[in-house]
C-alpha cells in the first residue's frame, strides 16, 4: 500500500475491522431473509480487502462489481451476490477528509465513495419500488422481510453520507490558514540566508513550494468534496422517501422508523417528508398526528 493511502487507512482502522469482521450489528446481513444464503465466494475478494484494510481498492473493486451486471431478478443466486454487495457498501464507512498538516500530501480518492453509495441506493430503491412483488411471488421471500432489508441499507447509507458533511468547514479552512500563516512568518524570522548555501537556500525554496502544493491540494480537495455532498443527499433523500411511501402505504410508523433510521426526527423528520413526497392524498397518512414544533426546531439539522 503507498504511503499517501495509509494515512487514511490508518484513521478508519477501528471501523474498517468491525465490518470486515461483521461487526455492523445494527446492520441485518442479508442472510437474515429466508431463502437468501451465506456470502458467496464471488465476492470474497471484497472481504479480504476489508480484512487488509485496503479501503479504496474496496471502494474500486465493488464500483466495477457494482457497475458491471444488473442482478438477475429471475435468479435466486444472482439476488443474494447483489444483496451481499450492497451489504458490503452499505456498511463499509466513508473517507474523512484531508488534515491541513502541510507536511504532508493531500490524498485523493475522486470521492468514490460518496459516488457507490449514491448509485447503489438509487439501484437497489427502483428495485424495492418496481421489482419487489416479483421477487416474493417468484422466489417465495418474506415480503417484510426484504422491503426491511432494502429500507434499512438505503437508509443507513443516507444516514452515512449526510453526517460526513462538515457546515463548518470553512471556518475551519480559515483557522488552518491563520495558523498556517504564523508558522510561516516565524520561519521567516527565524531564517538567515547568510548561513545558507546557494544549494541549501534552492532546497529551502523547493521545500515551501512544496509545502503550499500539499496545504492547497487539500483545501481544495475537501471543499470539492464537501460541495458534492448536499446535492448527493436530496437526491438520496427523494430516493428513500419515495421508495418507503411505495412499499408502506399508511403505515406511518414503518415509514418513520427508516427515516428516523436515516437520521432525521422530530420536525427535520416531518421537513424531509414537506420537500420530496410532500402532502396530497397519497401521503396524508404521514401527516396525521404531527406534532406541532417551534419554528426553529430541527432548522440546525437541515442545515
Amino acid at each position: 500500500m503507498t504511503f499517501k493511502y495509509s494515512l487514511i487507512i490508518g484513521i478508519l482502522l477501528v471501523s474498517v475491522t468491525m465490518v470486515s469482521q461483521g461487526a455492523s450489528k445494527d446492520l441485518p446481513s442479508p442472510d437474515s431473509v429466508k431463502g437468501i444464503g451465506k456470502s458467496p465466494p464471488e465476492l470474497n475478494e471484497l472481504t479480504g480487502l476489508l480484512r487488509k484494510k485496503e479501503l479504496l481498492q474496496f471502494y474500486r473493486t465493488a464500483e466495477e462489481a457494482h457497475r458491471g451486471k444488473y442482478p438477475n431478478l429471475d435468479d435466486r443466486d444472482s439476488i443474494g451476490r447483489y444483496l451481499w454487495l450492497c451489504y458490503y457498501i452499505a456498511s463499509t464507512p466513508l473517507f474523512p477528509f484531508n488534515d491541513y498538516d502541510d507536511n504532508t500530501r493531500a490524498v485523493t480518492y475522486d470521492n468514490v465513495d460518496l459516488m457507490l453509495k449514491r448509485e447503489a441506493q438509487d439501484r437497489f430503491l427502483t428495485i424495492a419500488r418496481n421489482e419487489l412483488d416479483q421477487l416474493v411471488e417468484n422466489h417465495d421471500f418474506k415480503r417484510q422481510e426484504l422491503a426491511a432489508l432494502f429500507c434499512t441499507y438505503a437508509a443507513r447509507m443516507l444516514r452515512d453520507i449526510r453526517s460526513s458533511y462538515e457546515p463548518n468547514l470553512a471556518e475551519k479552512r480559515k483557522k488552518a490558514e491563520t495558523r498556517r500563516e504564523n508558522e510561516m512568518s516565524q520561519r521567516q524570522k527565524n531564517y538567515d540566508s547568510s548561513k545558507r548555501t546557494s544549494e541549501e537556500m534552492y532546497a529551502d525554496i523547493r521545500e515551501s513550494m512544496r509545502r503550499s502544493s500539499n496545504f492547497n491540494g487539500k483545501i481544495t480537495l475537501n471543499g470539492n468534496r464537501n460541495s458534492n455532498i448536499m446535492p448527493i443527499v436530496e437526491l438520496m433523500e427523494w430516493e428513500l422517501l419515495q421508495t418507503l411511501v411505495k412499499l408502506y402505504p399508511g403505515k406511518k410508523s414503518e415509514v418513520m422508523k427508516y427515516i428516523k433510521l436515516a437520521g432525521y426526527e422530530n420536525a427535520a423528520a416531518y421537513k424531509l417528508i414537506d420537500r420530496t413526497v410532500g402532502h396530497d392524498a397519497q401521503t396524508e397518512f404521514l401527516y396525521k398526528g404531527k406534532p406541532k414544533f417551534p419554528s426553529n426546531l430541527g432548522k440546525e439539522l437541515e442545515e
